[in-house]
């Protein structure tokens, strides 16, 4: 749900903000082997949303997390 923000979503990894972005699909360039959690924030109907997932990257890996932001439903 990226093209739903506002001013497109903040991807981040291990707690530093890699770059903000329009769209739908964002890739890291080199990550070190290891356990890292990537994370995304951005607003959606003037609500600041988060969602992160902790990934374990072996070497020579690539390793794909989807992530999509809480949207809560509208109340009547």
């Amino acid at each position: 749900n990226g093209m739903d923000t506002k001013d497109g979503f903040t991807v981040a990894l291990d707690g530093m903000e890699v770059k903000t972005i329009r769209g739908t699909k964002y890739q890291i360039g080199y990550v070190p082997p290891g356990p890292h959690k990537i994370a995304v924030t951005g607003t959606i109907n003037n609500e600041q949303l988060d969602a992160s997932e902790l990934v374990n990257v072996a070497p020579g890996e690539i390793v794909k997390a989807t992530l999509a932001l809480p949207v809560k439903e509208a109340q009547p």
